[in-house]
């Protein structure tokens, strides 16, 4: 009886263990450079901060093959590695922190993004999710199926807001907007 137990005991234990990966990853970044971030599935926070770097927290999915974070000139990529073909067991929440002044552009398929802090231009993009944002400079925000709401701080010149079937939400605007 013992032994049937200490094999159920290790099996949950090994099954718990592979259906998650925390992340925690850091590289330099320039403090109004351009930061690019990908993720299939799940949710994507992105929070302005006072470093110069970017900081990806979180857990991965058990089917993510890995994170991807890299630099090339000041250009900063954040993507969400998974195999081609895979539904399952892809969804990951991850949050990244950027230099507020950075520009950022964020795509998913099936995930929520929600942006706070960021100062610079936003363009971002999701199929089926929610996309909600403050904003302080221009910004393009895309759902098909899913709300998108945009806050801007009142000197935001330029809104573009869209959604197939969903809420649109804006306000804080003094300039163009397009929904």
């Amino acid at each position: 009886m013992k032994y049937k137990s200490l094999i159920f005991v290790s099996t949950f234990l090994l099954a718990t263990t592979a259906q998650a990966k925390d992340v925690d990853k850091t590289i330099d970044a320039a403090a109004d450079g351009h930061v690019d971030i990908s993720n299939v599935a799940g949710e994507i926070a992105v929070e302005g901060w006072s470093r110069n770097s970017v900081r990806v927290e979180g857990t991965l999915g058990e089917n993510v093959e890995e994170l991807v974070l890299e630099r090339d000139g000041d250009v900063v990529t954040v993507k969400v590695r998974v195999p081609k073909r895979s539904k399952n067991k892809i969804s990951s929440e991850i949050t990244v922190y950027v230099p507020e002044a950075s520009s950022i552009d964020v795509s998913g398929v099936s995930a929520d993004i929600d942006v706070e802090g960021v100062t610079g231009e936003q363009s971002l993009h999701t199929v089926s999710g929610d996309v909600s944002a403050t904003a302080h400079a221009a910004i393009d925000a895309h759902s098909v199926s899913g709300d998108v709401s945009v806050a801007g701080d009142g000197n935001v010149t330029e809104v573009r807001a869209n959604t197939v079937s969903g809420d649109v939400d804006v306000s804080g605007v003094n300039g163009e907007i397009s929904v």
